[in-house]
C-alpha cells in the first residue's frame, strides 16, 4: 500500500494490484485506498490462483519462500518484468535453492531497514 500510494503521486495513472488471501486485511487495504485517495485494485485471493498479471514490476514481502516466489514472478512478468523481493538473512540459502529448478538474474541490494536483510532485484526468470 504504500508503494501504491508513493507511485499514485507521482504516476496517477500507473495500475497497482494488492493481493492477499486475507479478507480482513482486504478490508483495511481497501479502507487505506479509500481514505488516503488512493487508486489501487485489491484482490482477496491466493496469488497462485489468479490469472496472470502481464506486469512489469512484481514485488511480495514475507510470503514465501525464494524458489516459489519466483515461480509467481514467473506467471505474472511481463516480457522484461522485474521482481523484488525482500529476503533475510537466509537469502544466500534460498537463492541456492531457487537455481535448482529457475535460471535467473539476480542483484542483492543492501536494506536500509535490516542490516542483515537485502531487497533481490530478480529479471531473465526461466524455468531449468
Amino acid at each position: 500500500m504504500v508503494l501504491a500510494i508513493l507511485a499514485g503521486r507521482s504516476k496517477p495513472d500507473i495500475k497497482i494490484t494488492l493481493v492477499d488471501s486475507d479478507q480482513r486485511k482486504c478490508a483495511f487495504l481497501r479502507n487505506v485506498a479509500r481514505e488516503t485517495a488512493t487508486s489501487v485494485e485489491v484482490a482477496a485471493a491466493r496469488i497462485a490462483d489468479l490469472p496472470a498479471f502481464n506486469a512489469s514490476v512484481v514485488t511480495a514481502r514475507a510470503l514465501a519462500p525464494l524458489t516459489s516466489l519466483i515461480g509467481f514472478a514467473d506467471h505474472h512478468l511481463a516480457e522484461g518484468g522485474i521482481a523484488f523481493f525482500l529476503k533475510g538473512q537466509q537469502a544466500e540459502n534460498e537463492l541456492a535453492e531457487a537455481r535448482v529448478r529457475w535460471f535467473f538474474d539476480v542483484e542483492a541490494l543492501p536494506s536500509v531497514t535490516d542490516s542483515g536483510g537485502s531487497i533481490l532485484k530478480v529479471e531473465n526468470i526461466n524455468a531449468r
